[in-house]
C-alpha cells in the first residue's frame, strides 16, 4: 500500500535544509573572521616590534655619543661598555649597560616572540628576556650595518642557535617562521628600522662588511650575538 505525501514531512526537511544553510554560514563567517583578526594581530605585534627596535637604535646612538662614538660591544668593561661580556656570550649585558637610555627592559622583547618573556627591571634582565640580536661589529662608518634586529634566524637552513655567529661575504642567511613568518625587522646604524623578506636580508647583510661592498672587497665577516 502506498502511503500519501506528507506536507509536513516536506517543510520540516526544508526548514533542516534551511538551518543547515544557515549553520554553515555562521562557521563560515566566525572562521573567516578569525583569520583577519589573527592578521590584524599579527601586523599590530610586527608594528609594536618596529617601534621597539628604534627604540633600541635610539638608545645606542645616544649611549655611544658619551663613549667616543662607539656601540657597547666596542667598548670594554673597564670603560663602561661590555666587550668582554659579550664576547663570553653575556648578550643581555648589551641592553643592560644601557639602561638609562632605554628606560626599561620591555623594549628588547618582540612581542611576536612567545618564547621570550618580558623582563620589568633591568636588575632581572636575563637572555631569556631578550628577542633581539646585537651585530657586534657595528659602527657609525657603515649606517647600512645591522645594529640590531629579530633572532630568528637561519643560516643553510639551520636555525642560529644562542652564542656569536660569524657570518662571511656567501653565508646563506634566511629568516625562520618563527617570528614572523619568514619575514623580520632590523635596526640599521643610521638609526632606522627596515622590515625585510629574505631576499631583502640577504642584501642587508652585504652591506655590514667592515666596508661598503664592491670590486675592491673580495671578503669579510660580521659577527652576530644571538640571544
Amino acid at each position: 500500500m502506498t502511503l500519501p505525501h506528507s506536507h509536513h514531512r516536506q517543510a520540516f526537511s526544508s526548514l533542516d535544509l534551511l538551518a543547515m544553510i544557515l549553520a554553515v554560514a555562521v562557521v563560515v563567517g566566525v572562521a573567516y573572521f578569525s583569520v583577519i583578526r589573527r592578521q590584524a594581530e599579527i601586523k599590530a605585534k610586527r608594528i609594536a616590534c618596529v617601534s621597539r627596535l628604534k627604540n633600541v637604535g635610539l638608545s645606542v646612538r645616544l649611549w655611544s655619543g658619551d663613549h667616543g662614538d662607539k656601540y657597547p660591544a666596542q667598548v670594554s668593561v673597564t670603560n663602561g661598555g661590555v666587550m668582554e661580556l659579550v664576547n663570553a656570550g653575556s648578550i643581555f649585558t648589551y641592553f643592560n649597560v644601557m639602561s638609562n637610555e632605554l628606560s626599561t627592559p620591555i623594549l628588547v622583547a618582540c612581542p611576536a616572540d612567545a618564547q621570550r618573556k618580558q623582563a620589568r627591571r633591568f636588575s632581572s634582565l636575563a637572555v631569556s628576556n631578550v628577542s633581539y640580536f646585537v651585530g657586534l661589529d657595528a659602527s657609525e662608518v657603515q649606517p647600512q650595518g645591522l645594529l640590531a634586529g629579530d633572532r630568528n634566524l637561519a643560516t643553510n637552513g639551520i636555525p642560529l642557535t644562542p652564542g656569536i655567529t660569524t657570518l662571511f661575504t656567501n653565508t646563506p642567511v634566511n629568516w625562520t617562521a618563527d617570528l614572523h613568518a619568514h619575514q623580520g625587522n632590523v635596526a640599521l646604524s643610521d638609526g632606522s628600522v627596515q622590515q625585510l623578506n629574505n631576499s631583502n636580508l640577504v642584501e642587508a647583510v652585504r652591506w655590514s662588511g667592515p666596508s661598503i661592498p664592491g670590486p675592491g672587497v673580495t671578503n669579510w665577516f660580521f659577527r652576530l650575538a644571538i640571544p
